[in-house]
């Protein structure tokens, strides 16, 4: 296996240089959290081209944007940081609300535990507080915000018991609205 930090990796693909590992064996970044966190989303993208498949973080848990998140998915590279840290997604509450449900059950491929609003209440369709529950990711927004489900009154029916009390001890949703209709729970 080869492995790179976050700056030779970076100097491989402004070179337009690729690294082959003998079959079996991965080309891998490990780096400070500090490092990794510095990527940029084109950075992200390249990676693949020099041929790295996993980032590995020492030292510390590593911070993402949602962007990055993406960008780390899109390209299929896996993210493991050390034991008793975490991978934690910190952004505005507008990106948070466009993740869609398949990214958020892709985060679990980066270890993502948590995902934190930097600004404002944070919108969650069913389908993403589904994903986020299964993933088992919790959410969190700034004192004085909430997290809100909003959907359709069918959408929101299809919640199980379970889901409805794990709306607010792990996503700390303080409302459920329905967008379209009266919502009969039964």
């Amino acid at each position: 296996s080869v492995t790179l930090t976050v700056a030779q990796a970076a100097a491989l693909e402004t070179a337009a240089l690729k690294v082959s590992a003998p079959t079996g064996k991965t080309v891998t970044i490990s780096d400070t959290a500090a490092s990794i966190e510095t990527l940029t989303t084109s950075q992200i993208a390249g990676l693949k081209a020099v041929g790295v498949t996993a980032i590995t973080a020492t030292g510390a848990s590593v911070t993402l944007t949602v962007a990055q998140a993406a960008a780390l998915e899109a390209a299929a590279i896996t993210l493991a940081v050390p034991t008793g840290d975490i991978a934690v997604i910190v952004d505005k509450a507008a990106s948070i609300a466009g993740l869609t449900s398949a990214q958020i059950a892709s985060l679990t491929t980066l270890h993502v535990t948590q995902i934190q609003a930097s600004d404002a209440n944070v919108t969650l369709s069913v389908a993403q507080a589904q994903a986020l529950e299964t993933a088992k990711v919790s959410l969190l927004v700034p004192t004085g915000d909430k997290a809100i489900v909003v959907d359709t009154a069918v959408d929101l029916e299809k919640f199980t018991a379970a889901q409805i009390a794990s709306l607010a001890s792990t996503l700390h949703v303080s409302a459920v609205d329905a967008s379209d209709a009266n919502l009969a729970l039964m």
